[in-house]
């Protein structure tokens, strides 16, 4: 298994379920086979492919999690979760450095308890539920594994309690912000302004939600993130400059709404295998 890591000032304590599953019959469908709980005094990073469902619950701190090539920026009430397969390389910053509460989830209906909790291979960022319950089940849980004296029952019904916050937490964002007319006015704000300075950041504000929310929602009716509508939209524009007239690369990316050159050559290059003067170049060789 791949493995990258620094580990400079940091700390870390795992308690592993000790529950003698193999002796009952089998493993409970779903049950909290771990808990962590981990602290960093900044410039964290690691990176390797995770092997196990795991969920992050940040408590303090920023940073950013990859997960098979997209970045999400992850801070104080965030939970993002590692499916297996994913490759993950993530890091906090010097100035805010994280501390966070991580479970390993076992169990054949893991990934459809998560899936109801609004949280998916293609949208594993969400937020925390923000009420005292949640606050004292994290307590409590640290406390039962750390002392590590329960019942073979007792990490199954963590697990069942642990999803039926998140269940609940999820079912209050539907009931606002999870209406389909948000995906759909961002649509169509990207459509009508990718050619702007628009960002993400832009939109989730005026749209008066928070961008992990808008992922969610966005992903959910399309299939893709807003970013990536963004960057399709802006490709498109980028093309067509390329192809019907004598613009520069550089002016093509500018008109498209691409501010920065250099990830322009990087959207370009992975979705025609070259970078934009080169593909020009042959177009035009081939014409």
């Amino acid at each position: 298994m791949m493995q990258r890591i620094n580990l400079s000032s940091i700390r870390q304590v795992i308690y592993p379920v000790h529950a003698p599953y193999a002796r009952i019959g089998g493993d409970p469908d779903l049950y909290i086979s771990a808990v962590g709980k981990f602290s960093s005094a900044g410039k964290f990073e690691y990176e390797q492919i995770a092997g196990q469902i795991s969920l992050h619950c940040i408590l303090e701190g920023a940073g950013i999690m990859n997960a098979d090539g997209r970045a999400y920026q992850v801070g104080a009430g965030d939970i993002f979760t590692f499916f297996p397969g994913f490759h993950v390389h993530y890091y906090d910053t010097k100035d805010a450095p994280w501390s966070y509460i991580w479970f390993s989830l076992s169990g054949a209906r893991a990934t459809w308890a998560l899936s109801c909790c609004g949280i998916t291979a293609g949208a594993p960022l969400c937020k925390a539920p923000v009420e005292p319950e949640y606050d004292r089940f994290l307590d409590r849980i640290l406390k039962i594994y750390k002392r590590g004296r329960y019942t073979p029952a007792q990490p199954a019904v963590l697990g069942w309690q642990l999803m039926d916050l998140l269940m609940r937490n999820h079912a209050k964002f539907a009931k606002t912000a999870f209406s389909p007319d948000i995906a759909a006015a961002c649509k169509h704000r990207i459509s009508s302004d990718f050619t702007s300075g628009l960002t993400i950041h832009k939109l989730a504000m005026d749209l008066k939600v928070n961008r992990s929310t808008l992922f969610r929602v966005f992903q959910r009716a399309y299939g893709v993130s807003p970013k990536e509508y963004l960057d399709q939209q802006r490709l498109i524009k980028a093309v067509d400059l390329l192809k019907g007239t004598d613009v520069s690369v550089k002016q093509a990316a500018i008109l498209s709404g691409f501010k920065d050159q250099g990830y322009f050559s990087r959207v370009f290059s992975k979705k025609y295998s070259m970078p934009p003067g080169q593909w020009r170049s042959q177009l035009r060789e081939n014409s």
